[in-house]
């Protein structure tokens, strides 16, 4: 038996301008630190219960990716993601988040993070990660699907 707990996964980003898909990515996801904290206050009987991780970010900040990271560079929007739990290897293993932005001005995309807050930079960061920069004009539409696996 194997009782240590592991959380990885990965992240897809598409970006479709008129019907056409002109980005898409595949990446491995970031659990940051205070991501772990708050899942811990969120399993444990009798602790102060955060709010559960159902926003989903994009930004066009430029920093390096680290652990102990608790916001994106530079947010630029965030919804509220479907959440739902799949069967990856064990039932209800991991968690799926997934999201439609329309974007609104023209923007450079290049990093995302899920959250357990609404407003920008609000909420403990769950996750993050970077991926190449796009640039996303006014009217295209930004799908993200965020995969977290226990095990």
């Amino acid at each position: 038996m194997n009782n240590e707990i592991k959380l990885k996964g990965d992240v897809s980003i598409q970006v479709i301008r008129n019907n056409e898909e002109i980005y898409n990515q595949y990446i491995p996801n970031n659990i940051m630190t205070v991501g772990l904290s708050t899942i811990v206050g969120l399993v444990g009987s009798g602790l102060t219960t955060p709010n559960k991780f159902e926003w989903m970010s994009i930004g066009l900040g430029s920093s390096t990716l680290s652990g102990n990271q608790v916001q994106l560079g530079s947010e630029a929007y965030k919804i509220a993601g479907s959440v739902y739990q799949v069967t990856t290897t064990n039932t209800n293993d991991t968690l799926s988040f997934s999201g439609l932005y329309l974007i609104d001005a023209t923007k450079t995309i290049n990093e995302a993070g899920i959250f357990n807050g609404s407003g920008v930079n609000i909420g403990s960061m769950l996750a993050r990660t970077c991926f190449a920069s796009t640039a996303a004009i006014s009217g295209d539409a930004l799908y993200l699907n965020w995969n977290i696996k226990f095990s």
